[in-house]
């Protein structure tokens, strides 16, 4: 079950304005609460999939933002929501809860290979294949 913290934490955040944003990213970042609430909520793991899904998709929220703080706070979560995956996948009984943890890691990882502009970050690389000759190598052909 949600502790009160993070419930308000869940409803402060619909509250705020486009333009509070930043007031709203040095706030949070230096809430004593929020934090361990929720590392205590993922660690616990006796949540439901209405309880997880709004959770997730704050911490996403927080990152497509790209205020610096409030990816940072998201970022702190990666590796309990890595490991609160897992764990799910792993067990039948809670393996339909780890969708909203999935979306919120990829949508993550999604946000990170493209630029603002919407192009690859990634550079496409070709590994070299020996069998093919090329300048630092000759083919050797079987004898």
């Amino acid at each position: 079950m949600l502790s009160q913290i993070i419930k308000d934490w869940l409803a402060e955040y619909k509250t705020i304005q486009q333009d509070g944003l930043q007031t709203y990213s040095e706030k949070i970042s230096k809430d004593s609460k929020i934090l361990p609430a929720l590392c205590e909520f993922f660690q616990a793991q006796k949540y439901s999939h209405e309880e997880l899904d709004p959770v997730c998709h704050q911490l996403f929220e927080f990152y497509r933002t790209r205020q610096d703080d409030l990816q940072r706070f998201t970022l702190e979560f990666v590796p309990d929501l890595i490991s609160t995956y897992l764990c799910a996948v792993g067990s039948q009984s809670t393996k339909k809860n780890s969708t909203a943890i999935e979306a919120c890691l990829l949508e993550i990882y999604n946000l990170e290979i493209v630029n603002k502009d919407g192009s690859s970050k990634m550079e496409t690389i070709t590994i070299p294949t020996l069998a093919k000759s090329s300048i630092y190598h000759e083919v050797m052909v079987p004898s």
